[in-house]
Formats: structure tokens, C-alpha cells, sequence
């Protein structure tokens, strides 16, 4: 079972980086990705989210994370199928106007979210994992999407915060 994930888990994760209300996504990222290469499982990720991590990054550094970066991953094209299944995901601009008011979120990012969307879904994706609130409505049915896992203690070392499993995947 193929699994992918959203922008802000690899920032979280490979970046190490989060805003100070989200501190303790990074822990749970790393955590999360240690046990999907523990369980040898595949992982998606979607251009759009590769796309959106790669900012910010200097470009001999992006050319450097095109070479390494895919081989812990599979890059989920947005293409012909993944685009007729975007269309798909627009066709009910009510919907996307009402989501896009429950949320928050601009025309923009729900089109953003949707190509992320359509991508895992094109490639056979079981789950989404992301903490995006609205992406759940977007893939109206068609795609679960999971939020991140929590990281839990091992058993039997309650209190020791550097012997801890990572979340399924």
C-alpha cells in the first residue's frame, strides 16, 4: 500500500522547520518518516508539494534535492490522468467557494490542493497525509486523508522522551 504526503509534513520533517505554534510537528514528522523507511514503505510525493518545499531554497541547493531527495521518494507527476482528475475535483465551484470560506483558503490554494489531491490519487495513493483542515471536503470521497500520526512512547519507557516508536504509517 502506497502512501503520500503534503508540503508541510516534508518541511516539517526533512526541513526541520515549523512556525512556533507548530514546534512539535517536527518531531512527529521525523518520527513518522524513520517508520515508513523502517516498513520499507512506498511514499508518494506529490510535484505540487515537492514544488512548494523547494522554495526558499537556493538554487545549487534545489538541484542538489532533485538528485537526493527522490530517491526516498516517488515523485507523483501532475499529469494527464492527474489533470482530468483535478478537473474532476472543480467541477463543483459551490462546494469549492463553500469549503474555501469554511477554511479560510483562496481560489489558489484550493487549486494547489486539488493538483496534490488529483496527483496521489492518479498514482494509486491510499491515504494523503496532511494537516491541511480542508483537504479532507476537497477530495470530496475520493481519496482519505490522514493527519499526522502521533509519536507514542515504547513500552514500557513511559517517561524517557529519547526511546520513543513512530507512528504507523
Amino acid at each position: 500500500m502506497a502512501i503520500s504526503v503534503d508540503a508541510q509534513i516534508l518541511i516539517w520533517g526533512i526541513k526541520r522547520q515549523a512556525t512556533k505554534n507548530r514546534e512539535e510537528m517536527i518531531e512527529r514528522a521525523v518520527a513518522f518518516f524513520r517508520q515508513c523507511s523502517n516498513d520499507h514503505q512506498q511514499v508518494y510525493l506529490p510535484a505540487q508539494s515537492f514544488s512548494e518545499f523547494l522554495v526558499g531554497y537556493d538554487p545549487a541547493k534545489r538541484r542538489e534535492l532533485l538528485t537526493l531527495l527522490p530517491r526516498g521518494f516517488i515523485v507523483a507527476p501532475l499529469d494527464a490522468k492527474a489533470a482530468a482528475i483535478a478537473a474532476d475535483l472543480q467541477t463543483n465551484w459551490n462546494l469549492l467557494r463553500e469549503i474555501g470560506a469554511e477554511f479560510g483558503t483562496t481560489r489558489q490554494q484550493i487549486k494547489s490542493d486539488i493538483n496534490v489531491l488529483a496527483s496521489s490519487i492518479a498514482v494509486g495513493a491510499a491515504y494523503l497525509y496532511s494537516e491541511d483542515a480542508q483537504m479532507n471536503r476537497l477530495a470530496q470521497g475520493k481519496m482519505l486523508v490522514k493527519g499526522l500520526p502521533l509519536v507514542r512512547p515504547k513500552a514500557g519507557h513511559l517517561f524517557d522522551p529519547e526511546d520513543v516508536d513512530g507512528p504507523d504509517c
